[in-house]
């Protein structure tokens, strides 16, 4: 077991967090700290409590068979709940076990990432497009690049798509190329900068097989 050890301090509704360990942390949970992090500090000005200090700890057990996040506090304050609440949001987003919670129109979803075609930028959203439905992410698309698996590769500033659902690459010399996937109309564009990349990442792939 490891364990990662940080004073963290509430400054006006802020948590501020810092590591420093030899030891691995897994991706997806830095980006759940950082991500918490952000979250609080957008909160300021709102009931901020000003020299309270937090203690973090992070134990890492690889026996554990299910992620757990204990609070240990003095007292149940607006404070916790929201810290609570904060976490749970940002665990429910997070892909596990081969799922990830998406929402279409007020509804959550949890979809197998095996069925997910690609993500894309719309706009100030990120897209999750499966064959025949859409959804949104509440993750930017650096985020679902950090912990996402190795089957999703990231093919231009704007999409990331599954290797596993590819049907065709139609290469275009003066512009991005077209990526079509089985079973469906939808496709996607692979920027010429990260062409080569998909190329070789799917020669991997084949032969594995």
């Amino acid at each position: 077991m490891y364990r990662l050890c940080s004073d963290a301090f509430f400054l006006p509704s802020c948590l501020h967090f810092s590591t420093s360990c030899s030891c691995s942390i897994d991706p997806a949970a830095r980006l759940v700290i950082i991500k918490l992090s952000a979250r609080l500090k957008n909160r300021r000005g709102k009931g901020a409590v000003k020299g309270v200090s937090m203690k973090i700890k992070i134990e890492i057990d690889p026996s554990l068979t299910q992620d757990e996040v204990i609070i240990r506090c003095q007292r149940m304050d607006e404070h916790i709940v929201k810290l609570q609440q904060s976490i749970a949001d940002m665990a429910s987003a997070r892909p596990e076990k081969g799922c990830i919670a998406l929402k279409s129109g007020d509804t959550s979803y949890y979809i197998p990432l095996a069925q997910v075609l690609f993500f894309e930028t719309e706009g100030k959203r990120i897209q999750a497009h499966t064959a025949k439905q859409l959804y949104v992410t509440e993750l930017k698309l650096y985020e679902l690049e950090e912990c996402l698996p190795g089957c999703f590769m990231r093919i231009s500033k704007s999409t990331i798509v599954n290797l596993d659902h590819i049907y065709s690459i139609t290469k275009n010399l003066s512009a991005a190329s077209t990526v079509e996937f089985y079973g469906t109309a939808k496709k996607v564009y692979v920027s010429r900068s990260y062409y080569k990349a998909l190329i070789e990442r799917l020669g991997e792939k084949r032969r594995q097989l």
